[in-house]
């Protein structure tokens, strides 16, 4: 004969047998979206790896943006509040990160994409400071920003995803290939169907998700302020010629 005192503890037994059911099928997709959502940084440089050419290691820039991961677990919707600035002019951007999964592995593919600018504001500098050729007139009133990568094959630039390699399961930091790179290319059109310039190009670069309770993984660009830049906010590489230049917000006399 089954008893109140059976009947509960039967109960109870079958109530902790669905709550541990309803923890283990969970931490899948919750996990997924705690390792990928949140805090990010792009570290790349604009003239290759560290250590080629003679490039040194304040070449390298350090780019923090957020990332919010989609319901499928397939996007990652990026936006950065400041991507690059020119001459106090601050450009934002949103683009998309898509994510793929192999069994216990992940890679992560930044998606260059002509149909959309990828800032909300238009490059404000002057047409010599990125025009190809060096012209000083570029025909069009907009200057719209667009993050592009060159197709070898095609021998232009294109939109297209540009793939990490495979990553096990649990590392934070993916990096892209180093012979393809992101280039930030001016367009007088939406989509881009007219590429007048370059804003500015990185490459070796990879990306890697932030532990912001450690902050140990966080690098601000110590050197920034020892970066060199001509009269038209062209970055200038090396040891600068002789003229006027801009280093740290001022201009001094190289001699």
């Amino acid at each position: 004969m089954i008893t109140i005192i059976d009947s509960l503890r039967a109960r109870f037994f079958m109530l902790t047998a669905l709550v541990g059911f309803g923890f283990s099928a969970l931490p899948s997709s919750m996990q997924a979206q705690d390792a990928l959502s949140g805090d990010w940084q792009l570290i790349a440089s604009p003239v290759g790896v560290e250590g080629e050419g003679g490039i040194m290691s304040s070449s390298w820039d350090y780019i923090n943006f957020k990332a919010t991961l989609s319901a499928d677990g397939k996007t990652l919707t990026c936006h950065a509040d400041q991507f690059f600035s020119r001459n106090g002019h601050a450009y934002p951007m949103d683009w998309l990160i898509a994510v793929e999964h192999n069994g216990s592995k992940t890679r992560l593919g930044w998606v260059c994409n002509a149909e959309q600018p990828v800032s909300s504001a238009e490059f404000q500098e002057p047409a010599s400071a990125y025009a190809m050729g060096g012209s000083n007139q570029v025909e069009g009133e907009h200057r719209y920003l667009y993050m592009m990568s060159y197709n070898i094959e095609t021998n232009k630039e294109e939109g297209m995803t540009i793939w990490s390699g495979w990553m096990d399961e649990g590392q934070t930091t993916f990096t892209l290939p180093q012979n393809q790179q992101l280039d930030c290319i001016v367009s007088t059109t939406i989509p881009c169907t007219k590429f007048v310039g370059y804003a500015d190009s990185w490459a070796s670069a990879r990306i890697t998700k932030l532990d912001l309770s450690g902050i140990s993984e966080l690098h601000q660009d110590a050197n920034a302020a020892e970066r060199c830049y001509d009269l038209q906010g062209r970055r200038l590489y090396g040891k600068p010629q002789r003229g006027l230049i801009i280093k740290g917000g001022r201009k001094y006399l190289q001699k």
